[in-house]
C-alpha cells in the first residue's frame, strides 16, 4: 500500500509538472474549509477566483477543523483553510490573515453602552456557544479561561452556526464572540453593539493546510493570493495580540 501510494503521487507529479511547463492553469482543487468562517470569507473571493481560473474545477466542502484533516490524509481534499497552529504532526502551514474576536451583545445589555469588555466581566453572563466540535467554541472557552470551570458556569446555549448565535442574541438577549469577518454582515443600527476587549487583542491565524507531499503548490499559491487579495490590508499582517 505504501509503495502504491509512492506510484500514485509521482503519477500525479508528473501531470503537474506538465501543466506548469504548459503555464495553464486546469485540473482539480478540492477545499475543505470551517463552517465558522465559509459564509463569511467564502463570498468574498470564491465568485471572482471562479471566473478569473474558469478551467479549474472547484469543489468545497464546509466541514469541521479535525474532518479536514482526515480529509488531506486520506486524500479526499487537496487543501484545507482553518485555524492554526496545529497540533497535529505531518501538516505544512500556509498563514493567510488574523481575524480578531470580538463580543456582540443584545440591545439591552449592560455590556451595550460600555465602549470595551473587560473578560472577567463575561464569567458571570449568559453567552451563547457554538456546539461541540467547533474550533470557533474552544477559542471562546480559552479566551474566558473556562475550561475548569466550564459546567459552573452560564454555558449552557449551543448552536451550529455564528449567524444564529447573533440572532439568539438579538431575539433572546445575552451575548456573544463573532469572528471580525462576521460583523461585515450586521446592519449598521448593530454595529455600536460589537465590543473589542479591554488590555487584550484576541485574534485567531487563519491558514491553508496541506499535508508534506502536497503537489498542486501553483494551485495553493494562486488560492492564497485571491483569499488575500479579497480581505482589508490590517488583516494580513500579525498585529499586536493574542492568538
Amino acid at each position: 500500500i505504501k509503495q502504491a501510494k509512492i506510484i500514485l503521487h509521482e503519477t500525479k507529479m508528473v501531470e503537474e509538472l506538465i501543466q506548469a511547463n504548459k503555464k495553464t492553469i486546469v485540473g482539480e482543487l478540492r477545499i475543505g474549509i470551517i463552517p465558522s468562517l465559509a459564509p463569511f470569507l467564502l463570498p468574498e473571493f470564491i465568485g471572482d477566483f471562479s471566473k478569473n481560473y474558469g478551467q479549474l474545477e472547484i469543489k468545497i466542502k464546509e466541514i469541521l477543523s479535525h474532518e479536514i484533516l482526515t480529509a488531506i490524509e486520506t486524500d479526499e481534499i487537496d487543501v484545507g483553510i482553518l485555524v492554526t497552529p496545529l497540533q497535529e504532526p505531518g501538516f505544512v502551514s500556509t498563514p493567510l490573515f488574523y481575524e480578531k474576536i470580538l463580543l456582540y451583545c443584545n440591545a439591552n445589555h449592560a455590556f451595550a453602552d460600555v465602549v470595551e469588555i473587560d473578560v472577567e466581566q463575561m464569567k458571570k453572563e449568559k453567552i451563547w456557544l457554538l456546539s461541540n466540535g467547533n474550533c470557533f467554541r474552544n477559542q471562546v472557552i480559552n479566551l474566558c479561561d473556562l475550561k475548569e470551570e466550564f459546567d459552573k458556569t452560564s454555558f449552557h446555549y449551543e448552536s451550529a452556526s455564528i449567524e444564529t448565535l447573533i440572532k439568539l442574541v438579538d431575539k433572546e438577549g445575552g451575548l456573544t464572540l463573532i469572528p471580525e469577518l462576521a460583523v461585515k454582515d450586521l446592519a449598521k443600527d448593530k454595529l455600536k453593539y460589537v465590543k473589542p476587549f479591554k488590555r487584550l487583542n484576541p485574534v485567531r491565524e487563519i491558514s491553508l493546510i496541506t499535508n508534506r507531499v502536497f503537489i498542486k503548490k501553483r494551485l495553493l499559491d494562486i488560492l492564497g493570493e485571491a483569499i488575500k487579495t479579497s480581505l482589508p490590508e490590517s488583516m494580513l499582517e500579525k498585529q499586536d495580540g493574542e492568538i
